[in-house]
């Protein structure tokens, strides 16, 4: 996938078909397939009313046009671009084992999805980003005020405000393009790197990690109730999920069961940790595969509440940041004020 397609596939799944139009769009397939629809007759019927939104209609008359032509309705929501890959994946998947209906309940229900940095601790604290943005930008047009106030450059020195303005227009720039770059790094290592280089991430690469966890679990769950094998859940696992990081670990989970590896060893330390790992022995004791729905359902609820846990401190410790950073700025500009208009004074003789 090039670039331009890849900027189309965003614009059609975030702006043209958003999350709650696909919500919909799952909700009336599952309650299609749940009254005995066939995926092509779900597809065809959706596309046929004149009245619905006219990007539903697209993607299901896609998914009928494919499902017409031989192939599997997931590679026409595919070519639509309205759809993200992992559910085109699961679809897919889905497809193959006969198990449409709780995947397509599974993607209409929005608690299922696992909880990211952005949902979870970024979009929380929309309304403390909008005071600080502010005071900064008033920090940063400082020297220009302080200037016209004091109308001599040398009465503002030792004025902290337009010393860190100042500071801020010589090297803020750059500044920003590091944070740029660091947020660019670390978000291509959470998604690519695996062992060493990954330790470098920390904190920052665990949570991410936790949702891997999560997405797997609920897939093995699914899968494994249709009697899908170790290897058919890993490949499965591959093809939803398309980043390097699970591309590598997958595929090497499914060297080591080859070889003979237990099915626990071979994910732990690449999608369970060694606690989950534990718990997952002890869920399915005997490696009981009946067992395998139920221990995959409990490690990804356990995740899940974990995952949400650690997004809770975060998002509280961000919306502490940013209300003493906001208070720390207003401070910062009072007192530059108080400072240029006092200097300004005592030259003309009526200091304070």
């Amino acid at each position: 996938m090039n670039s331009f397609e890849a900027l189309q596939r965003w614009w059609r799944c975030a702006v043209i078909c958003d999350a709650s139009l696909r919500l919909t769009f799952y909700q009336v397939m599952a309650a299609q397939i749940r009254g005995g629809a066939s995926l092509l007759s779900a597809c065809s019927t959706l596309a046929s009313q004149r009245r619905l939104n006219t990007t539903l209609r697209k993607l299901a008359k896609a998914g009928a046009a494919a499902l017409g032509e031989g192939r599997l309705g997931s590679e026409g929501f595919r070519g639509s671009g309205y759809l993200p890959l992992e559910a085109c994946g699961a679809i897919g998947v889905a497809e193959r084992t006969g198990s449409l209906l709780r995947t397509f309940q599974s993607l209409a229900d929005p608690t299922s999805a696992p909880p990211t940095f952005i949902t979870a601790v970024i979009r929380p604290n929309g309304a403390q980003l909008l005071p600080f943005a502010i005071a900064l930008a008033m920090t940063l047009a400082a020297p220009e005020v302080l200037g016209r106030m004091a109308g001599d450059p040398t009465l503002l020195r030792g004025v902290p405000l337009y010393a860190i303005a100042t500071w801020l227009h010589a090297y803020g720039v750059l500044l920003a393009v590091l944070c740029c770059l660091a947020v660019a790094v670390i978000a291509y290592g959470r998604s690519h790197w695996y062992g060493p280089p990954r330790t470098l991430l920390g904190v920052l690469g665990r949570d991410w990690f936790a949702q891997m966890t999560i997405r797997y679990c609920r897939l093995a769950s699914l899968l494994t109730r249709e009697g899908a094998t170790h290897r058919e859940t890993l490949a499965a696992f591959r093809q939803t999920t398309r980043n390097g990081y699970v591309q590598r670990v997958a595929q090497l989970a499914e060297r080591d069961l080859l070889d003979g590896r237990s099915y626990v060893a071979s994910l732990t330390g690449r999608l369970l940790t060694d606690e989950l790992a534990a718990l997952f022995e002890a869920f399915s004791p005997g490696d009981d595969r009946a067992r395998y729905p139920v221990a995959f359902d409990s490690l990804a609820a356990i995740q899940h509440s974990l995952l949400v846990g650690t997004y809770t401190i975060w998002a509280r410790g961000l919306k502490l940041l940013l209300m003493v950073g906001s208070a720390g700025l207003i401070v910062l500009l009072i007192h530059g004020l108080l400072d240029t208009a006092r200097n300004l004074t005592q030259q003309i003789g009526m200091g304070f």
